[in-house]
């Protein structure tokens, strides 16, 4: 599934794929601000329903995330405790792990350099 794919060819701003079993990963491909947050919370609360092993957010692809973009994230790991999905971050920038660290969510959430080693980390 994807949300608002673009007209001219260039990767969706969110798309999700399951690229193993239990294991469902949404390519964020734009900035997390006020704009794309509520497309994005949406796509995270749909992949959280649908009980997959892990769920892994793969930030390669955004260059700016903003407090709501950050909240939403927040948001996705409180809700995967809940439910026994846990939520992984992959692929984040310098930028994008300077902030998450100076906020001091870098302890909260469970970081991996790639979606593939995200996915190695939550096995079957």
């Amino acid at each position: 599934m994807s949300v608002s794919p673009e007209e001219n060819g260039h990767l969706p701003p969110l798309a999700v794929s399951r690229p193993a079993p239990g294991v469902a990963v949404i390519a964020v491909s734009c900035e997390l601000d006020m704009m794309t947050v509520p497309a994005f919370e949406q796509l995270l609360a749909q992949e959280a329903r649908a009980g997959h092993r892990v769920l892994i957010v793969d930030l390669s692809g955004c260059g700016f995330m903003g407090s709501s973009g950050l909240a939403a994230l927040v948001e996705a790991h409180d809700r995967g405790r809940r439910s026994g999905t846990p939520l992984a971050l992959a692929g984040l920038s310098r930028t994008l792990a300077r902030g998450i660290s100076i906020t001091g969510l870098d302890s909260l959430f469970d970081i991996h350099p790639t979606v593939e080693a995200a996915a190695a980390a939550h096995p079957a």
